[in-house]
């Protein structure tokens, strides 16, 4: 009996230290020690008005504040409104009421009405800057017209020219150089193998090339030794009545060229006075009368007269122009053709020097010896 008695004490102290209470390992985590917070009813107020507060605040800032700098009415209709900032403005239409001033001033030009309105716009008409060379029927035209940046040849004087000279009691004018510039083109363009222009066998080909047709863009190389010439003139005005006509003076090197300009004169303004006197050797002064011994500016514009020292610069000036801009070039130069020829270009070549001298001892003109003999 009394062992019994021990063995349950025993049993019952083993049944205690293997199981804990529970009480023990969680004295901090039941909810019960937390505390409860509760919204008295002065912070809900407060709390709601705040967020009133605000919206009413930001309401205000958006209309009278962020609205007018991001919003300009449009001001040829006040209904619409464009964003700034950058963004590309919607297309607007015009309406009736609107088109209706723009088509009375339109009829004021036409009509040459006497309206405020319409003095304005021929007083602007008239101060428009136009290229001296493009006839007063096309004054008005825009530069759409260009082609390969150039004028051309139907707008400009030189298209008419022969018209406005001739008078009704020399009505053969243009008659005699039309007959005139037919033997230049079967000069020009006859086979090589019978044309003395053609002076290198290795550059030569088997048929001719066709002429251009009218308003072409030609360009000729003219020695400056040739610049007074009166065959040159000539070829000049009857090329320069046809075609778009562009003149490249073959100058030597500057430094033989010292003596034609004064020596105080630094290297730019040289250049400049010494192509200016060549081209008052060949083109009329605007002071003079139409004259056969000298081009008019109305036929070769000034501006379309250059100098080059070189056969590279003269190359490099018809490849910056273009094939499409060059149809044909008339040059003395064996290498000029070579090089150009290999990029498509018309190169149609002529002796350097004439034969013979004139009455001033001077060599003739190898293009007006070879032209108009």
């Amino acid at each position: 009996m009394f062992f019994l008695q021990i063995s349950e004490t025993v049993e019952e102290t083993t049944v205690e230290t293997q199981q804990p209470p529970l009480t023990e390992s969680l004295p901090t985590t039941t909810s019960s020690s937390l505390p409860e917070e509760q919204w008295s009813d002065a912070e809900i107020e407060s709390l709601l008005l705040t967020i009133i507060l605000f919206g009413i605040l930001t309401s205000l800032i958006y209309n009278f504040v962020i609205k007018p700098v991001l919003f300009t009415p449009n001001p040829d209709n006040n209904q619409d409104y464009q964003r700034q900032g950058g963004q590309r403005n919607a297309p607007h239409h015009p309406t009736p009421a609107q088109q209706r001033p723009r088509m009375d001033l339109q009829n004021n030009r036409n009509e040459d009405t006497i309206t405020p309105d319409g003095e304005l716009l021929a007083l602007l008409t008239k101060l428009a800057r136009v290229p001296p060379h493009i006839s007063s029927a096309s004054s008005t035209v825009t530069s759409n017209i260009l082609q390969e940046g150039v004028v051309p040849f139907r707008y400009t004087h030189a298209s008419s020219f022969e018209k406005s000279v001739s008078s009704s009691s020399d009505q053969d004018v243009p008659l005699n150089n039309r007959r005139e510039r037919a033997k230049i083109f079967a000069k020009l363009f006859r086979p090589p193998s019978t044309a003395a222009a053609t002076t290198n066998t290795a550059t030569s080909t088997s048929t001719a090339p066709p002429p251009p047709l009218r308003g072409a863009n030609v360009v000729i190389t003219i020695p400056i030794s040739d610049v007074s010439s009166p065959k040159i003139h000539q070829i000049l005005y009857l090329l320069g009545t046809y075609y778009n006509v562009f003149v490249i003076l073959s100058i030597p090197s500057s430094s033989d060229l010292k003596l034609v300009v004064e020596e105080d004169l630094n290297k730019e303004t040289r250049e400049v006075e010494l192509l200016n006197s060549y081209k008052n050797e060949l083109l009329l002064s605007l002071e003079e009368d139409c004259k056969k011994q000298k081009v008019s500016r109305r036929v070769i514009p000034a501006h379309r007269i250059i100098a080059s020292t070189s056969s590279l610069g003269r190359v490099a000036f018809i490849r910056q122009m273009g094939k499409k801009g060059v149809h044909l070039l008339l040059d003395y130069d064996v290498d000029v053709k070579n090089q150009l020829s290999r990029f498509g270009f018309t190169v149609l070549l002529y002796p350097e020097k004439g034969s013979g001298e004139n009455e001033d001892g001077v060599g003739m003109s190898g293009l007006g010896d070879f032209l108009l003999p």
